[in-house]
């Protein structure tokens, strides 16, 4: 459990790092899981394969696992404003966080989400 904690701490900070000192004529680039849906959605994939070969989970179970792990990453980027979360609503969690699950999982495209994104409308976000 403490290699879970110490991996979550380390793609949080270590991804991150050009953001804990800057000057104040310095642009920030988010190179990370949070830029797009797509790279929101390779991070659950990592993450989740290494949940699920710590705790063997199976089908279904795993598939939960990666929901988890999808909503808590889409958490983290809400709240520290990265990437595709920078300055929208909170409910873009939900929203950003099953798409990028659902992604991860296998079962849709980027052409799909786009035309679900589209008909909801919601803010598709920019680089895809």
């Amino acid at each position: 459990m403490k290699k879970i904690g110490l991996i979550i701490t380390a793609i949080i900070f270590g991804l991150n790092n050009n953001i804990l000192a800057q000057s104040t004529d310095e642009t920030i680039y988010n190179y990370d899981f949070f830029v797009s849906i797509n790279s929101l959605s390779t991070g659950i994939l990592l993450l989740t394969a290494y949940i699920k070969k710590k705790i063997k989970t199976k089908d279904d179970n795993t598939i939960l696992v990666s929901m988890v792990v999808g909503f808590l990453l889409s958490f983290i980027g809400y709240v520290m404003k990265l990437g595709i979360f920078y300055n929208v609503d909170w409910y873009y969690i939900f929203i950003y966080g099953f798409i990028a699950v659902l992604m991860a999982n296998g079962l849709s495209t980027w052409e799909i989400i786009k035309k679900i994104l589209t008909y909801l409308k919601l803010r598709i976000p920019e680089g895809e």
